[in-house]
């Protein structure tokens, strides 16, 4: 999980390329964080089952685990491109 913290160091701004994040945790958390932190496209390996046998299948996300990830970051996305400015200093204006 310490390579999703570099995200931000490599965002756009600086290297005018895309950032993407290649996952090989399992798990979807990591990805739905690569995608908070800046990236724009993330790479995971998939299987049919955790029971399968294979060099990668610790490191695969099941269809199931690839929906909840797509879901996820279509959401973050959304939620990112509505910014809310909860200044309080505004606030206390109204």
């Amino acid at each position: 999980m310490r390579r999703v913290e570099r995200c931000p160091a490599c965002d756009g701004a600086q290297t005018r390329v895309p950032v993407g994040y290649s996952d090989h945790a399992g798990e979807v958390a990591p990805g739905h964080a690569a995608v908070v932190l800046g990236a724009k496209a993330v790479e995971v390996h998939v299987t049919w089952s955790k029971q399968c046998f294979g060099p990668d299948v610790k490191a695969s996300l099941t269809f199931e685990q690839l929906a909840e990830l797509a879901r996820g970051i279509r959401l973050l996305e959304r939620s990112l491109e509505n910014n809310i400015d909860k200044d309080i200093r505004q606030l206390e204006s109204c």
